[in-house]
């Protein structure tokens, strides 16, 4: 019960974001971009192995874990330095919340494109 009691202790930002990552739940995000990359990576390579196409998506799936944690650290630094700063273009009032916010727009508009693989994949573009 301590998970629960603390967690309704959070700030409400936080409190907001948890809740929104628990119910769009990441499992199906990481297993259908380890399927989709493999797939990608044996449409490219029909010799290609289902093994090797596990490997691939397993691969893909490590970067993005290492560019989640560079990230986890990096923008809370960027987001104190805006802070910090009181003149420039970049407002002041940037949180970690809008932040977050805009990644996940980001990362709607990706999902949404990667319709169009299929498409770029019959171009020849070489």
């Amino acid at each position: 019960m301590n998970i629960y009691k603390n967690s309704m202790q959070l700030p409400e930002t936080v409190r907001q974001v948890c809740v929104i990552q628990i119910w769009s739940s990441q499992f199906p995000h990481l297993f259908f971009s380890s399927i989709f990359v493999g797939d990608l990576y044996r449409a490219q390579n029909e010799s290609a192995s289902p093994d090797d196409a596990a490997r691939a998506g397993s691969w893909a799936l490590f970067c993005g874990a290492v560019v989640g944690v560079a990230i986890s650290f990096v923008v809370p630094w960027i987001q104190r330095t805006f802070v910090n700063r009181r003149s420039g273009s970049i407002p002041a009032n940037v949180t970690l919340a809008a932040l977050w916010t805009v990644s996940q727009l980001v990362s709607a508009v990706v999902m949404f494109l990667t319709g169009c693989v299929n498409l770029l994949h019959d171009c020849d573009i070489h």
